[in-house]
């Protein structure tokens, strides 16, 4: 009996240590999940408001599509106004909705009524992208990911990409701005046949940029394609690209117009190729007309003049284009007395060089060349021609429609080619 009472006092004693070493567990949070939300969408609300001249949206309906940027202004009232000028707003305009913040599993920004800048996106039957039933395929409603006084990160809570919200500048036109993405939108055009992104020297080829959507050579057999948006200082991937050891992925224009550097790394830009490498290349698709020459080179042609006077003809054009295998000189020329135009076409082997590009006469084989060249001064021109030149864009580096061919073995003959259609 004596021996229970002691383990009773034993176990009672253990009990009382062991209680007293019992905590009470503090809340990590002083307010609830659900008001912690509340606090944040209201604060969300707050923020895309307070911004008087709007914010830009760089938008991607889904990942594999070009990006369109947005401008938009969230007024306190629920209303929002979006500007666009892109291909689904041809012209530049101003639609309205109404906007708002939502509870879904965290803060979500939603376009909750037809706003046409940007529903046009997420409409199946906008006539669009994939057709009637699919459309952009895009997203009218965000997950808001971070938030900060000058920028939002946002994901469509359908496709999953991944879009930037920033302060648009208080004293800039909104007008003004689409303007100067025209200006970097006209470096993407489809009399453009490739670009260059250069990484330490090495180069990848960048086709398709006039769909914005770049396909980029790879290693494998397969090119990627990367999506990318033009703003008013330059493009941004859709995703960072590795190439070389290097990611990039925004890249800024340069003061002078002529190349896009990346922001992330100064050894990278995006260039046209070689002027060389440029007129070779479209000349599948364009003319290039012999437009001012130098004075001795301009003595030639002015003999060709009197030639064609003496047989009743006028020259009307000189240009050089692309005939598969080779490329020609071809002669356009006019009969003074009936008015009827006639091409002779006088054939050059073209070969990029290390500054320029190199002419070598071969011959021609229609009927109008064969006269055209035993009138006075063609034979003359046909050797002028028949050599290597230095050449330069003269307008622009990055879409040069102006090329300046100088002879490197005789600098007094040189002459200016221009872009035809």
């Amino acid at each position: 009996m004596k021996k229970n009472r002691y383990l009773y006092v034993l176990l009672s004693g253990l009990i009382l240590i062991l209680s007293s070493c019992v905590r009470t567990e503090e809340s990590l949070f002083e307010e609830s999940a659900a008001l912690r939300l509340n606090r944040a969408i209201a604060n969300d609300r707050k923020l895309l408001s307070s911004a008087d001249n709007g914010w830009v949206m760089e938008y991607f309906p889904t990942n594999g599509s070009p990006g369109f940027v947005l401008l938009i202004r969230f007024d306190s009232s629920g209303i929002a106004s979006i500007a666009a000028k892109n291909e689904v707003t041809p012209m530049y305009d101003i639609s309205t909705g109404t906007w708002n913040m939502i509870d879904d599993s965290g803060p979500v920004l939603t376009f909750d009524t037809y706003n046409a800048a940007l529903h046009v996106f997420s409409d199946p039957n906008s006539g669009y992208g994939q057709g009637l039933g699919i459309g952009l395929a895009g997203d009218y409603e965000f997950i808001i990911m971070n938030a900060s006084e000058t920028e939002f990160t946002l994901k469509g809570k359908k496709r999953g990409t991944n879009i930037r919200l920033y302060r648009f500048p208080e004293k800039k036109e909104w007008r003004s701005y689409f303007a100067d993405v025209n200006k970097v939108n006209a470096l993407f055009n489809v009399n453009i046949p490739y670009l260059h992104l250069t990484v330490n020297g090495s180069r990848v080829m960048l086709t398709g940029g006039h769909s914005h959507i770049f396909n980029i050579e790879t290693a494998s057999d397969y090119p990627v394609e990367i999506p990318f948006i033009v703003t008013d200082e330059g493009i941004r991937f859709a995703q960072p690209f590795e190439t070389n050891g290097v990611s990039v992925q925004k890249f800024r224009l340069s003061d002078d117009g002529n190349s896009l550097w990346a922001d992330e790394n100064a050894i990278a830009k995006i260039e046209l190729p070689l002027p060389q490498e440029f007129f070779v290349a479209t000349l599948q698709t364009k003319k290039w007309a012999i437009d001012t020459t130098s004075a001795g080179l301009r003595g030639i042609i002015d003999s060709v003049y009197a030639g064609l006077n003496a047989v009743n003809r006028t020259l009307v054009q000189l240009d050089f284009r692309d005939l598969s295998d080779s490329v020609a000189l071809a002669v356009q020329v006019k009969s003074t007395a009936t008015g009827v135009t006639a091409i002779g076409r006088f054939y050059y082997s073209v070969k990029p060089t290390e500054d320029g590009i190199e002419f070598a006469y071969k011959g021609t084989s229609d009927t109008g060349g064969d006269v055209l060249r035993r009138l006075s001064g063609f034979s003359e021109l046909l050797q002028a021609l028949d050599a290597t030149f230095k050449i330069d864009s003269v307008n622009s580096t990055l879409n040069p429609s102006v090329l300046t061919l100088e002879n490197t073995a005789d600098t007094s003959l040189w002459f200016v080619l221009k872009q035809r259609l």
